[in-house]
């Protein structure tokens, strides 16, 4: 009951924050927490593991002791996983409250706030690219001349070899289009946003397109028109179009990702909310 109890408060914490119980605090409070919530689930990972340890070690033991020793620090073990999902639901609450306003908005905050509370994670992953500093990736939809910009630059490879924001099989194709041969062997993407390659039988890196990262006057009135995915409006002003690194643009770095602290938040809940599940089927097998 306890595990399905915190559970429940962390579903709840994702989808049902209310309004009227959002906090102003900075962006510093907030990735304090963020922190605060990762050394809790992070406590409880090992925590849990030092049970099924235990469990191995009574499952290898006769006599009544042992066991009775092996057992105390079991029970022990169990009351901190309690605490430990208590605090961390606790937290995730908190962030919560904090960042209700921000996720209910269907508009960016100025461009300075956006690289201001947003954080680049490494992923190593040659296809993952983030802007450091201002402007947006932009891309485009198909069959049409709509444009659509976005902070986060996860792309991949499509079914003709374009890269595209998003997955291969439903991303949106950057513009200027970017075409990857079927067989380059490694993809290069420089902070000046030139990709190159390295092609079979070659040993210098070939050149095969230039990305760029399109700037607002008013970034706050981008149209949030899906996760991570903005279009331009009157208050935002027209796209203004340039190279990475030049006329107040950002600069490119391969092999990171952008991540908002509310991404960063969900993606803690989820991990809470797994090893929670973990837990309680691991808890269902034991002997009463």
């Amino acid at each position: 009951m306890r595990l399905i109890a915190t559970f429940g408060l962390v579903v709840s914490f994702c989808f049902s924050i209310q309004a009227e119980d959002a906090q102003r605090v900075t962006d510093v409070n907030i990735q304090l927490l963020t922190i605060e919530l990762e050394s809790y689930l992070n406590a409880y990972k090992d925590a849990s593991a030092n049970i099924r340890e235990i469990e191995t070690e009574l499952a290898q033991t006769n006599t009544s002791e042992s066991r009775a020793t092996l057992e105390t620090d079991r029970d022990s073990l169990r009351m901190h996983l309690d605490a430990l999902a208590a605090r961390a639901n606790e937290t995730a609450i908190r962030i919560g409250k904090t960042q209700t306003k921000t996720n209910k908005k269907k508009t960016l905050p100025d461009g300075t706030r956006v690289y201001l509370r947003n954080r680049l994670r490494s992923t190593g992953r040659d296809l993952d690219v983030a802007i450091e500093g201002q402007g947006f990736f932009q891309a485009v939809v198909p069959n049409t001349d709509a444009k659509v910009y976005a902070r986060v630059g996860n792309l991949d490879i499509d079914a003709n070899g374009y890269l595209v924001l998003g997955s291969a099989r439903s991303g949106l194709p950057l513009s200027p289009s970017i075409q990857i041969p079927n067989d380059a062997i490694g993809i290069t993407v420089f902070p000046n946003g030139e990709v190159s390659c390295t092609l079979p039988g070659e040993t210098e890196m070939r050149l095969i397109g230039q990305m760029q990262l399109a700037l607002f006057a008013i970034p706050g009135g981008l149209q949030e028109i899906d996760e991570n995915r903005f279009s331009a409006t009157e208050a935002s002003g027209p796209a203004r179009v340039t190279k990475p690194g030049q006329d107040g643009a950002g600069v490119i770095r391969q092999g990171t990702i952008e991540v908002s602290d509310s991404y960063l938040v969900r993606e803690l809940i989820e991990r809470l909310a797994d090893m929670l599940m973990a837990e309680r089927s691991a808890e269902s097998l034991r002997p009463r």
